[in-house]
């Protein structure tokens, strides 16, 4: 496996596409800095998953994106992919050849693939686990990885060796099944605690189902005696009510008689109604005829008066022409005159032409004389001028060789005094290093000191650490115990919320309409609610309120009864059950009256059951009729005294549910929570809401104060994380101070040698003085032969030009004569153009004229002949006018003959209008009769319906399913049952929770569940420690195999680089070795044993790069990327690291990023990186063997 390929597009300065390909050995990126060879190695990071933008030299992801230059905009997108052969099989894939490409958008948004195919970060990262390569790997060295390696704690630099070693998969398997034993414990935790409450529940829950199954044995029988009680009563109800029915039919037969009468009188009404309608529709016809005749009128009077203006205005046009005429003919005869007096001119301006132009031929041959002289004398004065310059270069070449000479004399002196200066400069700081030395010593002791100190401190602060998180845990466990009242409550809140949606406890009927109402969207006008949505009870008497009103809680409210039997036709239609509705505007007030409202204030803590609800306006006649009359008390004993009091005409409950019915009866004895009504429940939701706010608050509190905990230790935290910079800072100035001891004596050795080095070089700074001052002499006696030659040619010179200047002067004069007579010559001509043009446009005016003349003719003969047809279309409709007139007149005459006719048939159809009425006076007495006997049948039908209603509360959905129901008695003897003694002995079983049968058998079966689950888990949570041991065991034998591999490795490669010495990896606790710290001690050649901190940086780097190949020698990478990492290195030292280099190079391909030469000798082909536009990156690629220049991108 080697890499073949890198594809870089919008990837940071490379704005085009490039296209990287690299052979076996050694490839080599060079080129300036700041030109983008670092790109191309963080191209190569980042496709293999690097995700920190900081280590890329960035801010965020998308910085890596071409963000565009002066002339080029930015990119959308950066895209790099790395090719693989994979003929080995190195990476775990059937092909070939690996392409993993990374893309990255402007909004963020990022993209992995193999082989283009889509796939995430997380299978990338498993595909190049334990081969070198990634971001983590060793395939990938830079000059910043280097450092690391040298500062790293020992943790730290354990991750590059157990990446050599092969055993990131092992770990990363290992924590991810840590992770699920971790999981696997707080499920087992959960699962215990849950089993616990159950089984403290299950017992109970048991004895309670058993009582419930009891209980409805003993209902289903009392329910029996109650439905055969209703079912008689319907029978009576149903036969009264046959009678009324006969008496309603007769009373609508005489109702039928009234109607038909009606209905003569109606059809006569109607005859009228077409008459009057006929002789209305006639005149609005002739009425609107007569507006037509007015109208055209109207239009004929218009236009008379548009043929009179057409008139008017032909005459004056006609006046308008004959003037036009006249001024024309005058126009003519001054444009003629004006013609002659041009041709005169012309004639006068010809001659003056021809005199002008001989004059100018005159002068043109003497200028050209003239011109011809000049020339001679300006040759004379350029030759003269070329031998001065020759003459001023050779003097100013002259002067130079003396001016670089004066320099050097300049700069030996300068240097001189410099080298003396120095001199004196090294003897004082020879003294000062000594001194440095001594205070050096003294500040090693004072750190040693304050190391000492620090450590104790943080000790302390640790202490303290571990008492506030023993703390934040207490208070974390106090939350969760909060949190889960909170989610019993909602819980429960939920499921009495669900019983509301759902209707739990209505009846049959009502359940059904308000489904279909809510959820199926059946509408019905007027339909206002059910009683218990429409009104609040006070705190405390939910309860008493719930007794005292009963099934009334679900009865439907309407705004008027015929949409109440809307609603029940609905139900009879659909056959969803019976329901009980209030409308508005027929239910009557019930109400105490002012009397008894007085007495009622002398009993303590009783009221009017309305005092104790509100509701809208709206609703107030039906509570009135609901509550008017019932009275709530605190005692049975002042109930029964109340009812007395008054007569046992009212309804009286109490706020524990004991109820005195009109008439003395009394209901009363244990209330059963399994029962709770509409309105307890209610109640129960807002307590449950009130409770949950009060633990949420709670809850707020305590963690306000968690929050307060953990700042306090992040506050320590930070403190301890302070006092260990400061220690890790102690020891890096104790380290320095040690480095800096042996640099002291290095430098004053160093010192004594620049000593030696400056007198040497002080003795040839005189002597080169000596031979420039002997140069400068010869230079001054050339210089002055040059000035005599120039002074003498110059003096020629100046004798010529002033020759040359008088045939100048000669030459101006003739040649401004001659532009003058040029100037009057183009004045005469341009004056002849004018007066040729003013005459062309006179003999254009004369035609014109001519033309205009006969047009203004041709017009007015016109204008005579349309005078003549305008009279003639006036005298037209003048005639027509009349016309009009006369048939106006008619129409009016029929218009009033047929209003006439129209009053008299409205008369006729008043008197049928007063008819009507009396017959339909007679008619409304009948259908008052019939509303009499429907009203009696109404209160007969509502007693059946209170029985049908109270079968409904037994499932009785009608009432053959009732007599249905009493073919198949419970049991044999039912006859010999009491109803009144069965539900004594129900109410003496007490509290009854139905609920527990089906919650005893859901709890039976969540146990056996949670326990399978519990055993699964065990099984888990075993199977998964198994494998954790097995990886562990694996991960120690392999780690020690190569760890002794890479040691023995390290020391070779340690030797051959530093030509001797020896170098070794120490475990920071040999007894942990899978978790253990690891440091690098080295001894170069004629040094002690020591860490690599106290190296000299030099010595550290190749310390680093020896660790380094030792591990490409034991594993090799496929290909290796090394981005400067000998920039630290003397040429020496770089020799042998490139020698190294090539020997590797064998078997692993390298990619180098250099600056040296030496490392470039040695690359097989190089790919130089410029930027010959700015900010854009270019390759030019050059293959060592044959020279040959590629550019490829």
């Amino acid at each position: 496996m080697y890499l073949k390929r890198l594809e870089i597009k919008g990837f940071k300065s490379f704005a085009h596409k490039v296209d990287i390909q690299f052979e076996k050995g050694i490839t080599g990126i060079v080129g300036p800095n700041g030109c983008g060879k670092s790109n191309i190695t963080e191209a190569m990071r980042w496709v293999l998953g690097e995700q920190s933008a900081k280590s890329l030299r960035g801010h965020k992801m998308e910085d890596v994106i071409f963000t565009g230059t002066d002339k080029r905009r930015a990119m959308g997108i950066a895209e790099v992919s790395i090719v693989f052969d994979n003929a080995t099989r190195k990476l775990p894939l059937a092909f070939e050849e690996v392409c993993l490409t990374r893309r990255v958008y402007r909004s963020g948004e990022s993209e992995y693939f193999i082989n283009n195919s889509s796939c995430r970060r997380k299978e990338l990262k498993e595909l190049l686990m334990d081969t070198g390569i990634g971001k983590e790997g060793y395939s990938m060295i830079s000059q910043g990885r280097i450092d690391e390696i040298i500062n790293q704690k020992g943790e730290e630099r354990r991750l590059l060796i157990d990446e050599a070693a092969g055993i990131v998969k092992y770990r990363s398997r290992k924590d991810e099944a840590e992770k699920k034993i971790q999981r696997t414990h707080e499920h087992l935790l959960r699962i215990n605690d849950i089993l616990s409450e159950l089984n403290q529940h299950i017992k109970p829950l048991e004895l309670q189902a058993s009582q419930a199954e009891k209980y409805l044995r003993m209902k289903e029988l009392a329910d029996y005696l109650e439905i055969s009680t209703l079912v008689d009563n319907i029978d009576k109800q149903s036969n009264a009510m046959q009678e009324i029915k006969q008496k309603i039919h007769q009373a609508e037969s005489k109702a039928r008689s009234c109607k038909k009468t009606e209905n003569n009188i109606q059809e006569k009404l109607e005859g009228k109604e077409l008459a009057l309608e006929s002789y209305r529709q006639k005149t609005n016809a002739l009425q609107s005829e007569l507006e037509k005749i007015k109208k055209t009128i109207e239009e004929n009077r218009i236009q008379r008066n548009i043929y009179y203006q057409q008139i008017n205005y032909r005459k004056s046009h006609l006046l308008k022409l004959d003037k036009e005429i006249i001024e024309q003919n005058l126009n003519l005869m001054d444009t003629k005159t004006r013609l002659d007096q041009l041709n005169i001119l012309l004639q006068d301006l010809n001659k003056s032409i021809l005199d002008v132009d001989g004059k100018l031929e005159k002068f043109y041959n003497e200028i050209k004389l003239k011109k011809e002289s000049l020339a001679m004398y300006k040759d004379k004065v350029e030759t003269g001028k070329s031998s001065i310059i020759e003459n001023h270069n050779e003097l100013n070449s002259i002067h130079n060789k003396h001016q670089r000479t004066s320099a050097l004399q300049e700069a030996n002196h300068l240097r001189l005094r410099v080298v003396e200066d120095d001199i004196k400069k090294i003897r004082k700081e020879e003294e000062m290093q000594r001194d440095l030395e001594k205070r050096n010593s003294e500040k090693k002791t004072t750190i040693e000191s304050n190391i000492s100190q620090l450590r104790v401190l943080a000790d302390n602060q640790k202490k303290r650490l571990h008492e506030l998180e023993n703390k934040h845990e207490s208070e974390l466990i106090d939350v969760q115990k909060i949190v889960e009242n909170i989610q019993k409550l909602n819980n429960k809140k939920s499921l009495l919320v669900k019983m509301s949606k759902n209707y739990d406890g209505f009846n049959v009927g009502v359940k059904n309409l308000l489904t279909a109402v809510h959820k199926e969207s059946v509408m019905f006008d007027g339909f206002r609610g059910i009683v218990a949505d429409l009104l609040t009870v006070s705190s405390g008497y939910e309860l008493a309120i719930e007794i005292a009103m009963g099934q009334a809680l679900q009865f439907l409210i309407t705004d008027h009864d015929y949409q109440a039997k809307k609603i029940i036709d609905y139900l009879k239609k659909t056959r969803k059950g019976r329901v009980t509705i209030l409308p508005i505007s027929s239910v009557q007030e019930r109400k105490l009256k002012q009397e008894e409202k007085y007495n009622l204030q002398k009993f303590d803590k009783s009221f009017c059951a309305l005092d104790l609800v509100s509701f809208s306006s709206h609703y107030e006649t039906i509570f009135n009729y609901l509550l008017g009359r019932v009275i709530v008390t605190d005692d049975l004993e002042v109930g029964i005294q109340i009812s007395r009091k008054f007569n046992q005409q009212v309804k009286i409950t109490t706020i524990d549910g004991e109820l005195i019915l009109p008439g003395g009866s009394m209901t009363g004895g244990s209330y059963s929570k399994q029962n709770d009504g509409l309105l307890i429940r209610k109640k129960e939701i807002k307590e449950i809401e009130n409770q949950i706010v009060i633990l949420q608050e709670k809850e707020k509190k305590r963690r306000v104060g968690i929050e307060e905990n953990e700042a306090k230790i992040k506050a320590v935290k930070d403190k301890i994380a302070e006092t260990e910079r400061e220690i890790s800072n102690e020891e890096k100035k104790l380290i320095e101070v040690s480095i800096n001891a042996s640099n002291f004596v290095d430098r004053i050795n160093d010192l004594k040698n620049n000593h030696t080095r400056l007198e040497d070089e002080r003795y040839e700074l005189k002597r080169n003085l000596f031979g420039l001052d002997v140069r400068e002499k010869t230079f001054l006696l050339d210089i002055a032969v040059l000035n005599q030659r120039t002074e003498k040619v110059q003096g020629e010179v100046e004798d010529n030009l002033i020759i040359l200047d008088k045939h100048k002067v000669m030459l101006e004069s003739i040649q401004n004569k001659h532009t003058d007579l040029r100037i009057e010559a183009a004045e005469l001509k341009e004056r002849k153009q004018s007066l040729e043009k003013e005459k062309q446009d006179l003999e254009n005016a004369i035609i014109h004229s001519t033309v205009s003349s006969d047009t203004l003719r041709n017009e007015r003969i016109n204008s005579m002949a349309s005078m003549g047809e305008l009279s003639n279309k006036l005298y037209l409709q003048e005639k027509k006018i009349d016309h009009f007139s006369a048939k106006e007149l008619q129409q009016e005459k029929q218009i009033m003959r047929f209003s006439t006719l129209e009053d008299q048939t409205r008369l006729e159809y008043q008197n049928a209008m007063n008819e009507l009425d009396t017959t339909r006076n007679k008619q409304d007495e009948m259908k008052n009769e019939v509303n009499t006997l429907r009203m009696k049948s109404s209160r007969l039908e509502w007693q059946i319906e209170q029985c049908v209603e109270k079968l409904s509360l037994f499932n009785m959905d009608s009432l053959e399913a009732a007599r249905e129901t009493l073919n198949h008695p419970p049991c044999d003897k039912v006859v010999e049952y009491d109803l009144e003694k069965l539900k004594s002995e129900m109410k003496a079983l007490g509290e009854i929770n139905v609920g527990a049968i089906e919650e005893y058998r859901r709890m039976k079966d969540r146990h056996r569940f949670l326990t399978f689950q519990k055993e699964d888990m065990e099984n888990a949570k075993e199977s998964l420690e198994k494998i954790i041991c097995e990886l562990d065991y694996k991960m120690t034998k392999q780690f020690e195999e190569q760890f002794e591999k890479i040691q023995s490795s390290f020391q070779q490669v340690f030797e051959k680089l530093f030509n001797g010495g020896t170098a070794e990896l120490h475990l920071q606790e040999p007894e942990n070795v899978l978790y253990s710290g690891i440091d690098i001690v080295a001894q170069p050649p004629g040094k002690r044993f020591q860490h690599l901190s106290l190296l000299s940086g030099g010595e550290k780097a190749m310390t680093a790069i020896s660790l380094l190949f030792s591990i490409l020698l034991v594993k090799p990478s496929p290909f290796c990327v090394l981005d400067e990492i000998e920039a630290a290195l003397d040429d020496a030292n770089v020799d042998k690291f490139a020698d190294f280099l090539v020997d590797l190079s064998a078997d692993i391909q390298f990619v180098v990023v250099t600056h040296k030469k030496l490392t470039m000798e040695r690359a097989s082909s190089l790919y130089g990186v410029t930027m010959e536009e700015k900010g854009i990156s270019k390759l030019l690629r050059l293959k060592l063997a044959d020279l040959n220049n590629d550019i490829v991108s």
